[in-house]
């Protein structure tokens, strides 16, 4: 399938048109942000013609830009000559107000805000990165709608009786009730629950600490911004999933992805392999609230690393906001719990033509490696065969194929 970019504005999601690239990368990551880096040669002659038919006449004027007037009429094309790049592409590609968006066939693989512009005179080559739309809840606080912006410290709000997935939701919403603040979401139903949050205006907390906060409780639900075409395909919208209580992990409905370095087309080229003991831990401190000796505290330990030889190693978290004991020792526990081993990654590449298709799996589904016997490392950890692994990354560029890391199942790491 033919893969594009596309930008459009991020308030409304609206499509302003495709962008010409010499190339572009992008990756989806699982519990993270992904990213998307277009390339563009201001000074190559494609670019000029390409900037001639795809930007002409496109928007009304210098100050004016598109809106439900504008589509989905056609644009007549107008050509300006000389050297410098036009305003109007120039403000299709507007830091923060305009998103990019990597299409494959119907399918959004990832979209989000544009954040930088990065121009080489070497090359001619202006980057645009942009990041998914998660990132721009790192620009969004906690904090209602205030008349008075003094009373900022005192502001709090209580979620009580209902499930983390839908205090995300809350979170969301509240964060979409500013003047400017809507987003093209679409928010999933509430989930019902039994647990409770409360934020308060004097933490000056992000709603994407927040929401990273509650993924990383014991039972934490994933939390994903999917993007999609409208039905209209005239824009793009993301749409906002949760996990449950019941089943905290987003995943596909259904089999697991199958990868075969046994099958000549489209199965596994190769398994690269890494591992990191840089968080690995045997003991686990957080701290909550409070200063001084008043300082509140927990501690979580296991000996099972030191009992094998391993050194007594410590991690440490602050969560100045968490102000009871019994919520704070849970943190240490999940803390200690992540901790417990060296995280291995396998990665691989395939082609995003072959089964399963690129847009078919995301990150977070689950899958089916088949390694072979003769593996340099592999063969030292695990039989050949096949091993379950769950995807936390995709990531490309514009040609044929595609890399995929997994993370293996516990008995295999």
């Amino acid at each position: 399938m033919a893969r594009s970019i596309l930008v459009g504005e991020v308030r409304t999601g609206r499509r302003i048109t495709q962008i010409p690239v010499s190339d572009a990368s992008w990756s989806m990551a699982h519990r993270g942000t992904g990213q998307i880096s277009a390339r563009i040669p201001l000074r190559a002659e494609e670019f000029r013609e390409l900037d001639r038919t795809w930007f002409g006449g496109l928007y009304p004027g210098g100050d004016v830009f598109p809106g439900p007037a504008t589509f989905p009429m056609e644009a007549t094309p107008v050509w300006r000559p000389g050297p410098l790049i036009r305003e109007e592409f120039l403000a299709a590609v507007e830091p923060a107000r305009c998103f990019l968006a990597v299409i494959e066939g119907d399918v959004v693989l990832e979209a989000g805000p544009i954040w930088t512009w990065d121009y080489d005179d070497a090359s001619g080559i202006l980057t645009v990165g942009a990041l998914g739309l998660r990132s721009i809840f790192d620009h969004r606080m906690v904090m209602g709608v205030l008349a008075d912006p003094r009373l900022a410290a005192q502001w709090q709000v209580t979620y009580p009786g209902m499930s983390l997935g839908t205090i995300a939701k809350r979170l969301v919403q509240l964060a979409q009730s500013h003047t400017g603040g809507a987003l093209p979401i679409v928010l999933p139903a509430d989930q019902a629950g039994t647990r409770e949050r409360t934020y308060r205006g004097h933490e000056v907390a992000t709603v994407l600490q927040r929401l990273d906060e509650l993924s990383g409780v014991i039972g934490g639900p994933d939390i994903a911004f999917e993007p999609r075409l409208t039905v209209d395909r005239l824009g793009v919208e993301w749409v906002m999933r949760t996990g449950t209580e019941a089943d905290p992990l987003l995943h596909q409905v259904g089999d697991d992805h199958v990868w075969d370095m046994r099958v000549p087309r489209g199965g596994v080229s190769g398994i690269s392999v890494r591992r990191d003991a840089t968080g690995l831990a045997g003991r686990a401190w957080e701290t909550g609230s409070g200063m001084d000796e008043a300082l509140l505290m927990a501690a979580a330990e296991d000996s099972h690393l030191i009992d094998h030889g391993f050194p007594l190693l410590e991690v440490s978290e602050a969560r100045s906001s968490v102000e009871r004991q019994e919520t704070l020792d849970s943190w240490a526990s999940g803390r200690l719990a992540a901790s417990a081993r060296p995280e291995m990654t396998w990665k691989f590449t395939v082609d995003a033509d072959s089964m399963p298709r690129l847009g078919t799996y995301r990150p977070g589904d689950w899958a089916r490696i088949w390694t072979p016997e003769d593996h340099p490392l592999l063969s030292l950890l695990v039989p050949g065969g096949f091993h379950r692994v769950r995807i936390l990354s995709i990531s490309g560029g514009l040609g044929s194929t595609v890399t995929i890391t997994t993370a293996p199942m516990v008995e295999v790491r």
